[in-house]
């Protein structure tokens, strides 16, 4: 046992040693607390979006008086015509914007959903979704009850004169069940803080984005910690250990570097005030490091060759962005990618 201690503390000497890896380390905790001070700067206009319609009545007037007043995390500003819709969007002053076309009203009216708004959005805008869903759902809550009229009046066995029911009672009840807890609804959580926070949907998809970050941080740190096993294996430095002491003291070569680009991502997600709590941080990251550290020492065993190991390493990258939740989970859209994430290290730190 003394003598696996002393051989990780010379690994943890000789890693502190180096003066780039401990820099670069130190820099990135540093850089996400600027990052989450820059973005929190100003979140009451992160999302900004113009809309905009030719004929201003009825139903159009409602939905831009709903847009413009009732949302919180998305600042939607009623524009005067197309041409400043499309200036601001240009400009980058707004994420996007929407045109509510002529005959709006007479579609919806007809419950028609077909051609009814133009969008304006820069190419490089993430937000527009978000903000054509706000829309959506305003456009939607009239359109439905239209269409569900429409289907009313034109059977003959559930219009309003065969059934008596009055057509008022019918929109008081459906108004009901749009507005109350009995349908669904979507709200945007802090998980740091457990509460609702809709002010800050980008802010929270740029911060959470640093937890993918420093999956691949620690994996790249598993990557060197192997490289630097072939080089002492060359040198017949665990010829010294017997029996299971030296696979243990490879291992620990791996897990001495990992632990400090885990110590970096902690202090990182503390930073960005992302964390789930400090304790549960720090014991998810010694899971994930050793977890990291096995995983490429099974393909140390595998791989005998340095070159042909250090080829793999943009495969593991690339790999892990696509089939792991580093940015973006797309299992969501293509179930059968979880169980190709499974083959990447960075897939055990989201479980």
């Amino acid at each position: 046992m003394r003598q696996l201690l002393i051989c990780n503390y010379l690994f943890l000497k000789r890693n502190i040693r180096k003066l780039s890896l401990i820099l670069l380390l130190a820099l990135i905790p540093i850089l996400c607390f600027t990052l989450n001070k820059a973005i929190k700067k100003d979140t009451s206009s992160s999302i900004t979006a113009g809309i905009y319609a030719y004929d201003n009545t009825s139903y159009a007037k409602t939905i831009i008086d709903n847009m413009t007043s009732n949302y919180r995390s998305v600042r939607f500003e009623r524009c005067k015509s197309v041409s400043e819709i499309k200036e601001k969007v240009i400009s980058g002053e707004y994420e996007c914007g929407y045109v509510l076309k002529k005959d709006f009203n007479e579609k919806l009216v007809n419950a028609q959903s077909r051609t009814m708004v133009t969008v304006y959005k820069s190419p490089s805008t993430i937000a527009s979704a978000i903000t054509s869903e706000y829309l959506f759902s305003e456009i939607f809550r009239i359109y439905a009850y239209n269409k569900m009229l429409n289907y009313i009046n034109k059977n003959e066995f559930t219009c309003f004169s065969a059934t008596g029911y009055k057509e008022k009672k019918l929109q008081k009840k459906y108004n009901y069940y749009m507005d109350s807890d009995e349908t669904f609804s979507f709200e945007y959580v802090n998980p740091a803080k457990g509460e609702v926070d809709s002010d800050i949907i980008i802010t929270s998809f740029t911060l959470n984005s640093v937890r993918g970050i420093i999956a691949l941080l620690v994996m790249l740190a598993s990557f060197i910690g192997v490289m630097n096993l072939y080089k002492d294996n060359d040198h017949k430095i665990f010829f010294a250990f017997k029996g299971i002491k030296r696979p243990v003291a490879m291992i620990l070569e791996i897990l001495n570097i990992t632990i400090l680009a885990g110590i970096s991502g902690v202090a990182s997600i503390y930073l960005c005030e992302i964390d789930e709590g400090l304790i549960n941080e720090i014991t998810r990251m010694l899971i994930y490091a050793l977890l990291s550290s096995l995983y490429f020492y099974i393909i140390y065993k595998i791989i005998k060759n340095r070159y042909i190991f250090a080829t793999l390493i943009p495969l593991f990258v690339i790999g892990s962005i696509i089939f792991t939740p580093v940015f973006f989970d797309f299992s969501k859209l293509l179930p059968g990618i979880k169980y190709v994430s499974y083959i990447f290290a960075t897939k055990y730190y989201f479980l």
